[in-house]
């Protein structure tokens, strides 16, 4: 049995129906048009990665580029709850007996440089660079309070100029500036785009959490760490690129 990265079991389940109850006063992190967001397939079951080296950063950020072309869009989405292959280049994600493979944010891949806004009021709550190879490079966790209950949201692969300067404890309000998408090799050496992760109980971390968990773990780890799509992308009507081909079947709806 691989290192349990599991937390201590004082989350609470309401945080889902609480986010929801108020999603219409979130900011998207990315403003956007109808249709610019193609939702990617980045799983193991598309086909299509077994022919990728990940460790060939130029070459698996052509190969995401092609999947927005082919999808029509301008920005790609995806990713929670995803098992990845990925990350079996990063030792921080392996033990002896397993690799970290179910991802719990989702992936906004975009251009470097890209201006990224506040989705919800909150203040700095830990910034930091993860700077080893396939981690989040420059990242900031903000911590937010709605009807007095906290909760938190990371984001990671930023540039280096978007935690320069910035103070424990500083806020910013809803729809604000808040940090750039990074170029790799700084924001951890991947293919530019922002992870968002939604975390209920962050524990002693500062500057860094878990993004991905073992996959006997992924129940629980989802459950702490909610899809942030409706609330931070405002995602409504999307795209999927179908493994294997390169035709787009439209798709409604997002689970929560």
């Amino acid at each position: 049995m691989a290192t349990s990265l599991l937390l201590k079991d004082d989350y609470n389940h309401d945080l889902v129906e609480l986010l929801l109850r108020f999603r219409h006063i979130f900011h998207s992190v990315l403003p956007h048009k109808p249709g610019d967001f193609v939702k990617l397939d980045l799983s193991l079951n598309n086909l299509r990665l077994q022919e990728l080296d990940f460790d060939d950063t130029e070459n698996v950020d052509q190969f995401i580029r092609q999947l927005i072309f082919e999808g029509q869009g301008k920005y790609g989405y995806g990713g929670y709850g995803e098992e990845r292959a990925w990350y079996k280049r990063g030792g921080q994600f392996c033990s002896e007996e397993e690799v970290r493979s179910i991802h719990l944010g989702i992936d906004l891949w975009a251009p470097a440089g890209t201006q990224l806004y506040t989705p919800y009021t909150g203040t700095v709550h830990s910034f930091r660079n993860n700077d080893l190879k396939g981690d989040y490079g420059p990242t900031i966790i903000l911590e937010h309070y709605i009807n007095s209950r906290a909760f938190y949201s990371l984001y990671g692969h930023l540039s280096l100029e978007s935690i320069q300067n910035l103070e424990i404890g500083q806020q910013f309000l809803t729809g604000a500036p808040l940090a750039q998408i990074g170029e790799y090799p700084v924001n951890g050496d991947w293919p530019p785009h922002l992870h968002i992760q939604l975390i209920d109980y962050i524990g002693d971390h500062e500057g860094d959490f878990p993004g991905v968990a073992y996959k006997h773990e992924q129940r629980t780890w989802l459950t702490r760490c909610p899809n942030p799509a409706r609330l931070y992308l405002g995602v409504r009507r999307y795209k999927i690129i179908v493994a294997c081909c390169k035709r787009t079947v439209p798709r409604l709806g997002l689970q929560a």
